[in-house]
């Protein structure tokens, strides 16, 4: 486990899921600031799936038990609580996005969420319906014990990657709960949608164009992956790592045959050459360029 870590139309404007605004503390907190206690109940009722569905090892969950600096990516939320808000966070999740515990407790989880709403909307719109359809507190939710999710995300520093979700209810003493373990795909990013950024006119064509491609793919392909993760998420994580990487080698100009070579420079490259900097360069290094060629030809 450890070596990898249609409605949709009605709510596409909303580029998150769950009420109320992003980032804002929820009013209710029922069960937020003292439920660190908790964890361990909540992990005793856990394991079982985990060690199941993940292929969790006894020093994995330990770990996860823990809560060790190092380990396994999950968070809970309070179902009954307003906005379902985060009430514990591992120390996994704080180094793997950035966000500490003292900000995200007490906060809906969509702060993980693309700040460019046409790229939430354009990758993860389908997704935010299924969760807002899970995080409902209904009489129905045991039809509905577990989800597999793959979304699109963003550190705290704004760097996107691609967060293979596993959600499912959890009852401890009464208290309903949602843990959410993240397991962050191993998939290149292709420049373009690495960061949020400025684009000229014709990268915004580009862009669109490929976000319309990639919305498209993942549309297909979740459904295998909800499927085939509610019995085996490593193989779930393999099927979407296949899939995204197949996608990009053949859309992305960032792979040149089965390698990635990403195109990270091309504002210094532009700058170099607007501001004549060989030439400069050049000027420098001519004394020197001089005595190379004055040995090389000596040589001869």
């Amino acid at each position: 486990f450890g070596k990898w870590a249609k409605e949709v139309s009605v709510n596409a404007s909303q580029p998150f899921w769950g009420s109320g605004e992003p980032g804002l503390v929820s009013e209710e907190k029922r069960g937020v600031d003292d439920f660190a206690e908790q964890w361990p109940a909540c992990f005793e009722a856990a394991q079982d799936t985990l060690r199941r569905i993940f292929r969790m090892g006894e020093a994995d969950l330990e770990t996860m038990r823990a809560n060790l600096p190092g380990g396994v990516v999950f968070c809970l939320s309070d179902l009954e609580a307003q906005d379902c808000p985060l009430c514990f966070v591992s120390k996994g999740f704080e180094e793997m996005t950035g966000f500490k515990e003292e900000y995200a407790v007490g906060k809906n989880c969509r702060f993980l969420q693309p700040l460019v709403q046409d790229v939430n909307r354009a990758v993860n719109a389908e997704e935010l319906q299924r969760l807002r359809s899970f995080c409902k507190a209904s009489d129905d939710r045991k039809r509905h014990d577990a989800i597999v999710c793959l979304l699109l995300n963003e550190r705290k520093c704004g760097e996107r990657f691609w967060n293979l979700l596993h959600m499912h209810h959890l009852t401890v003493q009464g208290k309903q709960y949602i843990l959410g373990v993240q397991s962050i795909l191993r998939v290149p990013m292709p420049s373009m949608l690495r960061t949020a950024r400025n684009l000229t006119p014709v990268e915004e064509g580009q862009h669109a164009h490929f976000l319309t491609q990639l919305g498209e793919l993942v549309s297909k392909v979740r459904p295998l992956i909800d499927q085939q993760g509610l019995a085996d998420m490593q193989s779930a994580a393999q099927l979407a790592t296949d899939r995204l990487k197949a996608f990009l080698e053949s859309t992305c100009p960032d792979y040149e045959g089965d390698h990635w070579v990403p195109c990270l420079g091309l504002q210094e490259a532009n700058m170099f050459q607007k501001d004549m900097l060989w030439q400069r360069a050049f000027d420098e290094m001519k004394s020197s360029l001089k005595k190379i060629w004055d040995v090389s030809e000596g040589c001869e």
